[in-house]
């Protein structure tokens, strides 16, 4: 079901690979295919079972394994690919001789979607999902892609964080260490000041382990060099300050967030994690993990004090702590320069346009923003956002319309339009929270003709709720024929 535009190839670092052979925008649709394994974790035995012997080497191909191998790093039985591997061996086995071993008993889990085409990047260029009218695995692009770059995706969750972190989720759930650019490249996340020059940051490199190990490496296998002076930090010192910067994580994850706290706590609450982030910056590096996850609890901390006050009728002061949200988002933004939000990243980028969709001027925090960082909010972040919710998402909808953007189109790979109102799929057939309808079941907006209803209460009820300041901008953008 590959799309033109792409095509499959070999790889030295990656081997088998899909290759774009044309340049690709944020957003755009790059190729779809059928699911090799869909289902849920207590079925996977019935499921790769059924799978014939050519589709079963192409699943443990997507795990660096030739079926009938055994794991490498894998130990825990309960993990879903530790029971593919038993599976894959015990179907193996009936294939040849008739007879197979039983496989261990699955515990109920989670939903499976298991696609092989596309390989795997920590900094993937494509966001995929299979939620989709057609039932197909969609890709979207995350991030520019060029005629000759691979087609990649994320295998795991944990992206942005450290090598190791991600190396370990890796071999636990995959089988595999990963190699990509990211991956081999100094780990801007665990960086400390140098200590022998002014301005340079003592990095580390990782080198993949060999064939044979069954281990993922630690931290005293890391190969320490300043970026600017070139030289190797002391052992000591560096050692004090890997404790520190542990130190710091670790009182930045335990401060509160949860509204239950109360709002003084909550205040005092940002007011520790603004302190720990200035020592992070100052005796660490701008990118380390200690400062990305500062930054990430103060927006968090600020927008859970806006909600407050915003409920308590303190609209000023909902929209001052909205305002030092967003600027912790514009933050987070510039240090993605040298930590690349990618497919994983939607979050971060869900919340920094929430958080300015929540001003009270939005427009006005914008024009005052530097022309890269509108551009990285226009260009990466909102088509990011509209892979993941849709083009008819009212936050999509109104951040295009502060941004002064046309709308995004909508495909036919894109989640079905629901009513905009209550989620139903349209029409005296729609359930709650149901699938979407077909287009001529749904009233479509008069105005902007971007979002549909199932009925006109449901309309009345979206326009006072937040249409009405969006619907007409969406139009006039829509009908000047600007592009992004």
């Amino acid at each position: 079901m590959m799309l033109s535009g792409v095509v499959v190839t070999n790889n030295e670092v990656l081997g088998r690979v899909l290759q774009a052979t044309k340049t690709f925008s944020p957003g755009d649709l790059v190729l779809r295919e059928e699911p090799l394994l869909q289902g849920f974790n207590a079925m996977l035995s019935e499921l790769i079972e059924a799978l014939s012997p050519e589709k079963r080497e192409q699943l443990f191909a997507m795990h660096h394994l030739r079926l009938g191998d055994r794991p490498r790093f894998l130990s825990s039985s309960s993990s879903s690919t530790a029971r593919c591997h038993a599976v894959g061996r015990s179907a193996a086995e009936r294939d040849s001789t008739g007879t197979a071993s039983r496989p261990p008993a699955a515990k109920v889990g989670h939903h499976i979607c298991a696609g092989v085409k596309a390989a795997h990047s920590c900094t993937p260029n494509c966001l995929w999902t299979s939620q989709t009218p057609c039932g197909a695995m969609s890709y979207f692009a995350a991030q520019p892609i060029a005629a000759g770059d691979p087609i990649t995706i994320c295998y795991s969750d944990a992206s942005t964080a450290p090598t190791l972190e991600r190396w370990a989720e890796l071999a636990q759930a995959k089988d595999f260490i990963c190699a990509c650019p990211q991956c081999s490249g100094p780990g801007a996340t665990r960086g400390v000041r140098c200590a022998r020059c002014a301005d340079g940051v003592a990095v580390p490199t990782f080198a993949p382990p060999p064939p044979r190990a069954r281990a993922v490496p630690g931290m005293e296998a890391a190969a320490w060099r300043c970026d600017a002076c070139g030289r190797a930090p002391d052992a000591a010192h560096l050692a004090q300050q890997l404790a520190e910067a542990q130190r710091l994580e670790a009182r930045v994850h335990a401060i509160a967030e949860d509204t239950r706290c109360g709002r003084a706590l909550l205040e005092g609450g940002a007011r520790a994690a603004a302190t720990l982030l200035r020592r992070a910056r100052r005796a660490l590096c701008g990118t380390h993990g200690a400062v990305l996850a500062a930054a990430r609890k103060l927006r968090l901390l600020q927008g859970v004090l806006a909600a407050l006050r915003r409920s308590g009728g303190a609209a000023g002061a909902a929209n001052a702590h909205y305002e030092a949200a967003a600027a912790y988002d514009i933050m987070l933004m510039r240090l993605a320069e040298s930590h690349p939000i990618a497919a994983a990243g939607v979050g971060d980028a869900y919340d920094a346009l929430r958080n300015v969709v929540a001003l009270r001027d939005p427009q006005e925090f914008v024009r005052k923003l530097s022309a890269d960082d509108a551009q990285r909010l226009a260009c990466c972040y909102l088509p990011l956002v509209a892979c993941a919710t849709g083009p008819s998402d009212d936050m999509v909808l109104a951040a295009a319309a502060i941004l002064g953007l046309p709308p995004l189109l909508r495909c036919v790979d894109m989640q079905p339009l629901v009513c905009a109102a209550c989620m139903r799929g349209g029409g005296s057939g729609g359930g709650s929270g149901g699938g979407g309808a077909p287009l001529a079941a749904l009233l479509l907006c008069g105005g902007c003709g971007l979002v549909g209803y199932c009925g006109c209460e449901c309309q009345k009820q979206h326009w006072q709720k937040c249409h009405k300041a969006v619907c007409k901008a969406l139009a006039a953008d829509d009908s000047g024929g600007g592009s992004k």
